[in-house]
């Protein structure tokens, strides 16, 4: 072989090594977003359950086991810390179940690895590292948490981390996003196939709004069309995802000073409306996640299994193209040079480790 087509093979390898990638990150977050599509709905209910420690953990393991993507269940979290539904206290034991639910994703994709058998010990012993910190971590944490919580009345050691460096660095900010680069980068070819809403996700998370009795005698002209026996109080967090899920029909909603001016309805900074739960069972329990991509005209279920099922098939395919590509690449000398720069220090592969994940914003795709 020349050295001209051994350069030429290289890089086609490269390429094809890079292609994989790529495809294989792909598959990941079509995985992620059909058990969403799947398990949205009840994964949003599981949120408003939470009223003790061991609860917020199981709901955090299911609803991350549900959606397949911690980072969609902690995003969850934290609009209902900010919208005051759930507290700090409870939200600590929820965003812990879900780094044991997002362990299940390297399990699965270890799976791909069946039919070497010394491959698949390999990589299923790879995966459960990251199940094992994840739940031995969570066996010591969580018990101190809820003692010192019961000293203190607040909560203990991470809650009071978490609380000074808010304080310390973001002051009166409380609206911080972030776009993972991978999600960026895969995310309009998964959206081809599978683009869930999850926005309904978080509108049913957020609960209903509580029905309060309208004062009788009041002064006021009630269409005919509509039920005035009741008014609701909607908060600015429903207001931010209802207006998602369906802007015009939550444009089409009647304020209370609409038809009752004279209405000391008590809502504070929270704004009255008229059927507002109407609008609630229509437009977010009866809402569709998959609203868009290749998928979506089969329904919520049968494009969430289609969906499930190309992702583990692209996952399985470019993950066994990744390993044989890596195979010829790796051999001869190219072999030596990488696994000497692979034998590093413990403490510079933790860094390494947490590098990868802090930039691709997934610890399922870095353990993967």
């Amino acid at each position: 072989q020349s050295q001209a087509e051994f350069i030429l093979y290289t890089t086609l390898r490269i390429i094809g090594v890079l292609a994989s990638i790529y495809m294989f990150l792909m598959g990941l977050d079509m995985m992620g977003s059909s058990f969403l599509v799947l398990g949205g709905k009840g994964a949003g209910d599981l949120f408003t359950i939470v009223d003790n420690p061991v609860t917020g953990l199981m709901v955090g393991i299911i609803a991350t086991v549900l959606v397949q993507s911690s980072s969609t269940s902690t995003s969850i979290v934290v609009g209902l810390v900010g919208a005051g539904q759930v507290s700090v206290k409870y939200a600590i034991p929820i965003i812990m179940g879900a780094n044991i639910g997002t362990s299940v994703t390297n399990t699965i994709v270890s799976m791909a690895h069946a039919g070497e058998r010394l491959e698949l010990e390999r990589a299923f012993s790879g995966a459960t590292v990251h199940d094992m910190f994840n739940m031995l971590s969570v066996a010591v944490m969580l018990p101190e948490e809820v003692i010192l919580g019961a000293i203190t009345g607040e909560g203990g050691i991470l809650f009071y981390i978490s609380k000074g460096i808010t304080e310390g660095v973001l002051g009166d900010v409380t609206d911080v996003t972030f776009t993972s680069p991978t999600k960026f980068i895969v995310s309009p070819l998964t959206d081809v196939f599978v683009d869930p809403n999850k926005d309904v996700t978080k509108a049913l998370s957020l609960g209903a709004p509580a029905a309060q009795a309208m004062p009788t005698g009041l002064t006021g002209s009630c269409p005919s069309t509509m039920d005035c026996s009741n008014y609701f109080c909607v908060s600015s967090a429903m207001t931010k995802n209802w207006k998602k899920v369906n802007e015009d029909a939550y444009e089409a909603l009647s304020e209370c000073s609409t038809y009752f001016p004279l209405l000391n309805h008590g809502c504070g900074s929270d704004t009255c409306y008229l059927e507002a739960d109407k609008f609630y069972t229509e437009s977010i329990e009866g809402g569709t996640i998959l609203d868009g991509g290749a998928f979506s005209g089969m329904g919520d279920v049968a494009g969430g299994i289609v969906g499930l099922i190309f992702s583990l098939i692209i996952i399985t395919f470019f993950l066994f193209c990744l390993v044989k590509l890596l195979h010829t690449l790796v051999m001869g000398s190219a072999k030596k040079v990488i696994m000497r720069a692979t034998n590093m220090n413990d403490y510079v592969a933790i860094l390494v480790g947490l590098g990868i994940t802090f930039i691709v914003q997934s610890s399922s795709v870095t353990t993967s």
